[in-house]
């Protein structure tokens, strides 16, 4: 009888393969299952039984560890997938706590962005004003001196804008002496926090060339290189902020 359920297992599957059973696949491998498991639980066990009378504990216990292992395999999956879920549950968790991370960053760097736009702002004002009075120093230096009072409109001496130079040197120097411009730079990005140390940085270099003059250069010549290295400054200004960069063109202008 088993013979003969194969046969008709091997002929469906025959007919299956040569297209003339459309639709009863999963009927014959259903059926093959259960033949197989039959086999399984009632052949194997009479097979390997002796010459001595079959009990049912044969193959009740062979079919028992069948089920049991069945059931351990079944126990198993349940696991993996239990643990599976579990895995991706913390991912998704680590992967929000990322964000959540990210987007808390996005705002700190924002805000430490406006508070050192503010912070430098009066350092701007005053960097415009010595631009300014340089760039007045250097017009005034290419006029002879002249003796008296000089006509309306007329050019300035270079000794009338020397004053005035110091002035506003001695501002910038406050100003940049605030402890909140030192500490400005230190929660911004990346990017913003590399402009912001060439800006203070070049800020920096104009005073110190200006208190401490290179012994080589004549004091028109300290001015010349301080005019160009202010006039550098408008771009760095304007990678870091562009707001600030318009208020320092706005008010360096003669």
């Amino acid at each position: 009888m088993l013979l003969e359920c194969c046969r008709r297992d091997c002929g469906s599957a025959m007919a299956m393969k040569n297209g003339n059973l459309p639709g009863l696949s999963p009927l014959w491998l259903i059926s093959l299952a259960l033949v197989l498991g039959t086999m399984i639980v009632v052949v194997i066990p009479v097979s390997i039984a002796t010459g001595d009378k079959i009990k049912s504990s044969d193959w009740i216990g062979f079919a028992g560890s069948i089920a049991a292992g069945a059931m351990t395999l079944f126990a198993a999956t349940l696991a993996w997938f239990a643990v599976q879920r579990q895995i991706k549950s913390q991912e998704d968790a680590e992967e929000r706590a990322a964000r959540r991370s990210a987007e808390q960053r996005i705002i700190e760097m924002t805000e430490a962005k406006y508070a050192a736009t503010i912070v430098l702002t009066q350092t701007v004002h005053a960097a415009a004003a010595a631009m300014n009075v340089t760039s007045q120093f250097i017009e005034a230096s290419k006029e002879p001196e002249t003796v008296g009072i000089q006509p309306y409109g007329g050019r300035r001496k270079t000794s009338d804008v020397k004053p005035k130079l110091d002035a506003v040197m001695s501002q910038l120097k406050a100003t940049m002496s605030h402890f909140a411009v030192t500490e400005a730079w230190k929660d911004l990005g990346v990017e913003d926090k590399g402009n912001y140390l060439v800006v203070t940085s070049t800020l920096h270099t104009v005073l110190n060339i200006y208190e401490n003059p290179p012994p080589t250069l004549s004091f028109r010549g300290v001015i010349a290189n301080q005019q160009h290295a202010l006039t550098q400054f408008s771009i760095y200004i304007r990678a870091f902020d562009a707001e600030l960069a318009d208020i320092y063109e706005r008010d360096s202008k003669i």
